[in-house]
């Protein structure tokens, strides 16, 4: 066994060089979680909190100078969709099994509010702080609810024909969705509730996964569950050359978009984060985490929030720095 021991340590020193060598670093603090079905991770950069769907429950998480603390469990039966709610400290949680829509505090994990969805199967969710309203999509009627925060109260329906797998607030509040089955992206408003456009998305984009929106030049990117990432113009309102963004061979299937740096995020069904560029070949390799791996961007601070398995029932969740 002591034989072994130098080699064990030479291949780690190895391990943590070329980590460094790529330009990436893993913040100290990360926390292990024993959690089984990880669905969704959303971070509210300003609160220096955030929450994790998974097994049933909303994990409420904590950063100090510590490093990551968790903070709180709620039971959600069926929780796979979060959103934050930026100017009033919340996080606001899609229980599916329930049919109930749950508001927690970020500050201490107290639900304050438990509401009927309006709808089957709530999913996807979108909170504009503007407006103080929840919109709520409802994957087992292809319908979106709205809803008052401000009172917790029911607002309005309209048919949307889908249920939505990626949902974004435009820069003039209103909300852009990503149709799976009718390959659509949409534009909602929220006052008043109705539809503004639907645009088909373009034939080669058949398996439709995430958006991402650059506000400032107002620019919609969509991964289309390949290599290929599609963009629209939302000044235009169409659909522009064919942008292609990530390595060839490996699915596109969540966006970032990196203000501060002006650049597209793109993470890959392998695990892989990518610089995501016009050719495929010119993609940049950022980093590679294990398939599985659940991310959120903190804007603030331009690092990614991932947690990966790390085996034995455990999951690790750390924010990581980017080149």
């Amino acid at each position: 066994m002591a034989a072994r021991t130098p080699v064990r340590a030479g291949l780690a020193t190895l391990a943590l060089l070329l980590f460094l060598l790529s330009g990436c670093a893993e913040a100290a603090g990360s926390l292990d979680l024993a959690v089984d079905r990880p669905a969704a991770l959303r971070w509210d950069a300003g609160h220096h909190a955030g929450a994790l769907a998974a097994d049933d429950q909303v994990w409420v998480i904590h950063e100090d100078g510590q490093g990551l603390q968790l903070a709180a469990k709620l039971s959600a039966p069926g929780v796979a969709h979060l959103a934050v709610g930026l100017d009033d400290g919340s996080i606001y949680a899609s229980a599916s099994e329930e049919g109930t829509l749950k508001r927690i505090s970020l500050a201490d994990g107290r639900l304050n509010a438990s509401v009927p969805s309006g709808g089957p199967r709530p999913a996807s969710l979108l909170y504009n702080p503007i407006l103080k309203r929840l919109a709520s999509f409802n994957a087992g009627a292809g319908t979106v609810t709205l809803f008052d925060t401000a009172s917790n109260s029911f607002e309005g329906l309209i048919p949307l024909g889908d249920a939505p797998v990626a949902v974004q607030l435009s820069p003039d509040g209103r909300v852009l969705a990503l149709l799976p089955e009718r390959l659509e992206l949409v534009l909602l408003g929220m006052r008043p509730l109705r539809i503004f456009a639907r645009w088909p998305l373009p034939a080669e984009c058949t398996h439709p996964r995430d958006l991402a929106l650059d506000s400032a030049r107002q620019q919609v990117f969509v991964a289309c569950g390949s290599e290929r990432i599609a963009h629209f113009s939302l000044v235009e309102g169409s659909w522009q050359a064919n942008w292609w963004g990530g390595a060839p061979g490996l699915a596109v299937v969540q966006l970032f978009w990196d203000g501060p740096r002006a650049r597209l995020l793109a993470v890959t069904d392998a695990g892989s984060v990518q610089q995501a560029e016009p050719t495929a070949a010119a993609a940049r390799a950022l980093v590679t985490l294990p398939a599985g791996t659940l991310f959120d961007w903190d804007a603030n601070t331009a690092r990614l929030l991932v947690l990966k398995p790390s085996g034995a029932g455990l999951h690790s969740l750390a924010f990581i720095s980017l080149p």
